[in-house]
């Protein structure tokens, strides 16, 4: 009863998004560091979009083959000038790793949001941080990324 719930919940914000003016779909380059082994360059693609005046959904992929993060972010918009848009929230991912012979598994996290893009017309440039801990194990880690957004 409860899956059915969510599901319907999740399938009534994504029909939101999908029918949203101002839905974007981006691509761009991130960086995950835990500040213990290095940092791991990955390729971003991510769509969202407005479910109300200020708040966004946005789902996002971070992946470099054999690491992919699945992400969704619930965020708050605000001007900072009329060019920049701030915006601030946070969101849920799903991490995934695979190393034929060394290693693989996966792992629930939480992260925050905070960040800022510039637009012309239907083109965004956007820069942001995530401060990212896992649930399965006392790790913190930041994200880092940029990128364009394409608007439709």
């Amino acid at each position: 009863m409860k899956k059915a719930w969510l599901l319907s919940v999740l399938a009534v914000l994504g029909l939101g998004v999908a029918q949203a003016q101002e839905s974007y779909f981006g691509v761009g380059a991130s960086v995950l560091t835990n500040f213990t082994d290095g940092a791991a360059p990955l390729l971003n693609l991510q769509f969202g979009g407005p479910v109300a005046d200020t708040l966004e959904l946005r789902g996002t992929v971070d992946t470099l083959l054999f690491l992919s993060n699945l992400g969704a972010d619930l965020l708050y918009a605000f001007d900072v000038s009329p060019e920049v848009e701030g915006y601030a929230g946070g969101g849920v991912d799903f991490a995934y790793i695979f190393i034929p012979g060394l290693a693989a598994g996966s792992a629930f996290a939480l992260h925050g949001t905070a960040g800022l893009e510039y637009r012309t017309g239907a083109v965004g440039l956007y820069g942001e941080v995530q401060p990212y801990g896992l649930l399965s194990a006392p790790i913190l880690a930041l994200k880092a990324r940029v990128g364009i957004n394409f608007y439709f």
